[in-house]
């Protein structure tokens, strides 16, 4: 039977990793993600950079970046041009991917 997805799965995912902070993100999302349906718009607000689920999804799917350079997003300090970028980037290259491992309808 398929579980459904939701912002709890997200928090799941930050439990384990913390309790496992050495586990590749990958590896724990896919613990997570197992046996699960859903859209990526059913995570909620905990899809989005920068947050504890996002830095899991950045590790796991962003190749250009440190996950910590997604904190660039909360900065009032970043120019908007810049912000607009990153989250171009976020939307068409790392959510495509995350979506496409598991599955999830966009």
């Amino acid at each position: 039977m398929l579980g459904t997805i939701g912002p709890d799965v997200a928090l799941a995912a930050v439990a384990l990793r913390r309790s496992h902070p050495h586990a590749p993100a990958l590896d724990v999302l896919d613990m997570v993600m197992k046996r699960r349906s859903g859209r990526l718009a059913d995570f909620g607000d905990t899809i989005e950079p920068a947050t504890p689920f996002g830095d899991l999804i950045a590790e796991a799917f962003d190749k250009g970046m440190a996950p910590e350079d997604w904190y660039l997003v909360k900065s009032p300090a970043t120019p908007p041009a810049v912000l607009t970028i990153l989250m171009n980037i976020w939307r068409t290259d790392v959510l495509p991917r995350l979506a496409s491992r598991y599955s999830l309808a966009p």
